[in-house]
């Protein structure tokens, strides 16, 4: 298995003797999208510490795909050897023509996951771990057909995985869901998962700036919401243009062995990455 860190800015005291990849970059919002000083800047330290580097990349229109391509080939100038996350048919397009050589992975917002936890209407309050268990006799388990969409998605279509190992796209990148997974398709492809966040729904009409009527000036650093409903089974979390829930009570090193084309976790929470690692205590 490899561990991965999200990071916003690189800071050699947080990295762990586990970590062997920083993740840099933002996945869902292209006005976030790091200028090519402070990028290589970060490139080169990650690489200097025997680190490997992905790239991540947003959703994007024509203008910041063109940025976007500079900062890549920035990169390319000075060492060749990173990943990079598309979440853009556009971008992926142009990198496969101009950098062939470049690998890629298909990120969260192409695999096409159904993510929202709280789908399942129940007034009971049960524990995340109970409600595993308890799915299973609920609304999406009674009608096979309907649990079985939820469990897959768009990766799941033969066509489509042709398509991408073509074009030299193995790795998935995807959020673990409360309801399980249909990963049983070709070995081939490997599937990476974040911790504790999951994404479940993105906009690029930011609410942070909405609740603050302000133009972007990446206030959305500075401000996390959490928010709670009596009536849900899990919490949601605002950070950015992104609502997540948290996955810390689903998953352990025990529960992820049924999945054994997952071979890398990305912690999305430099704070709480070394709980999952080593237990409670860390």
């Amino acid at each position: 298995m490899e561990y991965a860190l999200e990071i916003e800015k690189f800071d050699k005291k947080v990295l762990d003797k586990n970590i062997s990849r920083i993740y840099f970059g933002d996945a869902f919002c292209q006005k976030l999208i790091p200028n090519k000083k402070v990028l290589l800047e970060t490139y080169k330290k990650v690489i200097n510490e025997g680190l490997s580097f992905t790239l991540n990349t947003p959703f994007l229109n024509d203008d910041n795909i063109n940025i976007e391509l500079k900062n890549i080939e920035y990169l390319c100038n000075y060492n060749k050897n990173f990943e990079i996350i598309v979440n853009d048919y556009g971008l992926f397009y142009e990198i496969r023509k101009n950098f062939p050589e470049i690998k890629l992975n298909l990120g969260r917002l192409l695999t096409k996951q159904k993510t929202d936890p709280n789908i399942i209407k129940n007034d009971k309050k049960i524990t995340a771990n109970d409600y595993i268990k308890k799915s299973l006799s609920n609304i999406l388990s009674k009608n096979k057909n309907i649990y079985k969409h939820f469990k897959a998605s768009v990766i799941n279509d033969k066509i489509y995985q042709e398509y991408l190992l073509k074009n030299n796209v193995n790795q998935f990148e995807i959020e673990y869901l409360v309801w399980d997974m249909d990963l049983s398709f070709n070995k081939k492809f490997k599937i990476t998962i974040y911790y504790p966040y999951a994404h479940i729904t993105t906009t690029r009409n930011c609410g942070i700036s909405n609740m603050t009527y302000t133009k972007c000036n990446k206030i959305c650093n500075d401000i996390r919401l959490e928010i709670k409903n009596p009536f849900h089974f899990f919490n949601y979390f605002l950070i950015r243009n992104t609502v997540y829930y948290n996955i810390e009570n689903l998953i352990t090193k025990k529960t992820m062995k049924k999945y054994n084309n997952i071979d890398r976790i990305v912690f999305n929470d430099i704070n709480k990455y070394k709980h999952f690692l080593y237990g409670a205590n860390k």
